[in-house]
């Protein structure tokens, strides 16, 4: 199937809303997931291109110009 015509759910929330956990459980059910992409700091405990995908501001914008994103919170 063409990925562009398959339905999509976007999770918005606050910091500690509970998004992993709902998307965790999603992914559970069978529904499939994505790999989030961020411009804050990594932490220890995470790993690029698995936990989130580190950018740069820099980057980030070039990717919001290209319409590479469902939707960006990005200041």
């Amino acid at each position: 199937m063409d990925n562009s015509k398959r339905e999509k759910l976007i999770i918005l929330g606050k910091s500690g809303s509970g998004k992993d956990y709902l998307m965790r459980k999603l992914v559970e059910k069978g529904l499939k997931g994505c790999l989030k992409m961020t411009t804050r700091p990594q932490r220890k405990f995470e790993k690029q291109g698995i936990t989130y995908n580190f950018v740069n501001d820099n980057q980030f914008t070039e990717l919001i110009k290209e319409n590479k994103f469902l939707i960006s919170v990005f200041p």
